[in-house]
C-alpha cells in the first residue's frame, strides 16, 4: 500500500510539474501585467490541491468500483455466494 501511496505522490508531482513547464510563457505573461511570487505560489498550491483531491476521489470511486466487481467475478464465482 505504501509503495502505492508513493507511486500516486510522485505522479502528481510530476503532473504539477509538467504543467507548470506547458505554461511557463503564460506565467511570464501575469507577471508582466503585476502578478507577484506569492499569488504565483498560491496558484501552484491550488493547483496541487486540486490535483490531489480530485484523483483521490476518483481513484476512490474506481477502486471501490474494481475491488467490488473483482470480488464478485473471481471469489464468488469460485468459492460460490459468502
Amino acid at each position: 500500500m505504501a509503495i502505492i501511496a508513493m507511486i500516486a505522490l510522485f505522479n502528481t508531482i510530476n503532473s504539477i510539474s509538467t504543467s507548470v513547464t506547458a505554461r511557463i510563457k503564460q506565467y511570464g505573461a501575469m507577471q508582466a501585467v503585476g502578478m507577484d511570487g506569492n499569488q504565483f505560489t498560491r496558484m501552484v498550491a491550488e493547483e496541487a490541491f486540486t490535483y490531489s483531491i480530485s484523483g483521490f476521489v476518483i481513484g476512490g470511486v474506481i477502486g471501490i468500483a474494481l475491488s467490488r466487481f473483482l470480488y464478485i467475478k473471481l471469489l464468488t464465482w469460485y468459492f460460490g455466494t459468502l
